[in-house]
């Protein structure tokens, strides 16, 4: 059992970490929730989830394998940091970059910069021929400062959701009125719990029809 870490989109209070569930349970991976945070969920899971939730989600910005989380303040922080052996993570690796996000106002009084610049330079003295690289690293460690808490860990995969964009219901030749976002109709289907068999969500009246014959 490993433990990991989704953020999501803010747009939705609740149905994001309801979507990841159903994804989960769709495709027979067990899991616990440990916690349940403003935008982030920390989950332990039976298998290494990022990949499929990565495809299949459409709320889920970041999925991430947590290394720890802690009370945001920066002597807690840095207690969890120093306790750390990143020879462990980056064990054949030769370069890393680090971001650290902030939901919404939470720990004004932290930095992301400063702390991703300070966790970096741990980094860098307690590992050997290493290197920074944001462009194109051989592993991205991900922070995330979240209400009272901050979460930490590798990021194993980001959602590009800029393909959800091209389908927006402004840009298809005809607009039904009440046709559905391609991120609400991806989000249906995967709350259905599909697998094999999918279900397309096309627009309510149509839902309709189809209820009426039934």
């Amino acid at each position: 059992m490993g433990q990991y870490f989704f953020v999501v989109s803010g747009e939705l209070e609740s149905l994001p970490f309801a979507e990841i569930k159903a994804i989960l349970e769709s495709e027979n991976i067990n899991y616990r929730v440990i916690d349940t945070l403003d935008q982030v969920i920390i989950l332990e899971c039976s298998d290494n989830p990022c990949k499929i939730i990565a495809k299949r989600a459409a709320y889920t910005h970041v999925c991430c394998k947590l290394i720890f989380y802690c009370e945001a303040n920066i002597f807690d922080i840095e207690s969890r940091i120093k306790d750390l052996s990143f020879d462990d993570f980056l064990t054949g690796k030769s370069s890393f970059s680090i971001r650290v996000k902030r939901i919404k106002q939470s720990s004004p009084h932290i930095s992301t910069i400063k702390l991703a610049k300070h966790i970096g330079k741990n980094i860098l003295k307690d590992v050997k021929n290493i290197k920074v690289d944001l462009e194109t690293p051989d592993i991205s460690f991900y922070g995330v400062l979240t209400g009272e808490d901050f979460i930490f860990g590798v990021c194993e995969a980001e959602i590009d959701r800029g393909a959800f964009n091209f389908r927006a219901t402004h840009l298809r030749p005809y607009m039904h009125p009440s046709s559905m976002s391609p991120f609400l109709s991806r989000l249906l289907v995967n709350l259905s719990r599909a697998s094999v068999e999918l279900l397309v969500p096309i627009s309510a009246l149509k839902w309709l029809k189809v209820l009426c014959i039934i």
